[in-house]
């Protein structure tokens, strides 16, 4: 069963493979939606793009959930760190502990010697 595109996604899903300054990435995933679209298996997009069948299936399944909104990465990121008081006392007594060497922080006159 082909997957259903309007019009509008359809032309935004075109102008997202031919263009040349977004991500190869978008493009692909446009690719995708468009080979499903108009009728291709799996089997068929996988050859073509050069991907698992998991990705085809995964990205099939956000447009049908979420339209062209859905082709956006999801990247979550590294979580925010907490500074507890801790963390700051430490970061603190670090600055204020002199170099072993005792050569002060800093440039060290000419590189390399």
């Amino acid at each position: 069963m082909a997957l259903t595109v309007t019009t509008d996604e359809r032309t935004e899903l075109e102008r997202r493979l031919r263009s040349r300054k977004g991500r190869a990435e978008t493009a692909r995933r446009a690719r995708v939606i468009l080979m499903l679209a108009d009728g291709a298996s799996y089997a068929a997009v996988t050859t073509a793009v050069g991907c698992p069948p998991a990705y085809v299936a995964r990205w099939k399944q956000r447009f049908e959930a979420a339209r062209l909104a859905g082709l956006q990465a999801r990247y979550r990121g590294q979580p925010a760190r907490v500074r507890t008081p801790a963390l700051e006392a430490k970061i603190l007594a670090k600055t204020q502990t002199p170099p072993p060497d005792g050569v002060p922080t800093g440039r060290r006159g000419s590189w390399g010697r």
